[in-house]
């Protein structure tokens, strides 16, 4: 099973680091050896690595998403 996992931040004012995907991802990891899972965190993503993600195709896509980045999210998912 492939999983993308995203975290859209990249116009926030204070950068922080998401500890819950990669908590997530490990955790899955640690019961399920076939699943393959690919975090994106588009505040240090550079646009190949963005079109390289978003071009893969995926079982299942999680996206954390705070109030702050709403606007972010629902454009990600209209323009891919």
């Amino acid at each position: 099973m492939k999983i993308g996992l995203i975290f859209p931040n990249k116009d926030r004012k204070d950068k922080t680091v998401h500890l819950g995907l990669g908590y997530l991802a490990s955790y899955a990891r640690s019961i399920h050896d076939d699943i393959e899972i690919t975090i994106i965190d588009k505040r240090v993503a550079t646009k190949k690595e963005a079109k390289q993600f978003f071009n893969n195709s995926y079982d299942l896509i999680g996206i954390t998403v705070l109030s702050t980045v709403y606007h972010e999210v629902i454009d990600i998912f209209i323009s891919k």
